[in-house]
């Protein structure tokens, strides 16, 4: 039975994931749909969490806050997918940034080095792509969201190899 689950999740996560792969603007609506469901969930969670232990102050300010904020993200997706593209861009420069200072200060001479040096000033021009066209930047986002949901799908698979051995 177990095998029979892991199989099925998988082939759900995988079959989701080209889905997500194939329908860019649908795997960022949905995705923002998500956050904002689950940042309202949170917020109920705690003000749940507030009164079941009758901790006090309640801190309403926040929590009404917290709420319109994920009515915000729910239902104006625009400003949750630029805050999620920001940060895929600020991510991208300072990471390929870091190993393109890494390898350029290194003593080390190996023919990965050079790869090394293609792949990280490759990282800083497509950073300044997407940083100047946002469409660019979208999907690229949801071509990460959705290769992430197919790792899951394909972890549940490997799980089934070792469990086997």
């Amino acid at each position: 039975m177990k095998k029979f689950l892991n199989v099925f999740v998988g082939s759900f996560f995988v079959a989701f994931g080209l889905f997500l792969w194939f329908n860019p603007v649908t795997t960022l609506l949905t995705y923002s749909l998500y956050l904002g469901i689950l940042h309202l969930l949170g917020t109920i969670g705690t003000l749940i969490f507030y009164v079941q232990h009758k901790i006090q102050p309640i801190p309403y300010g926040s929590i009404v806050l917290s709420f319109f904020i994920g009515i915000m993200i729910l239902f104006i997706p625009k400003i949750s997918l630029t805050v999620l593209l920001w940060v895929l861009v600020g991510s991208m420069i300072v990471l390929s940034g870091y190993w393109l200072f890494h390898i350029l200060t290194t003593k080390e001479k190996h023919w990965s080095v050079v790869l090394q040096l293609l792949l990280a000033c490759a990282g800083v021009v497509y950073a300044l792509v997407m940083l100047f066209y946002p469409g660019t930047g979208f999907k690229t986002l949801a071509k990460v969201i959705a290769g992430i949901v197919m790792i899951n799908g394909l972890s549940y698979f490997i799980s089934i190899k070792k469990n086997k051995d």
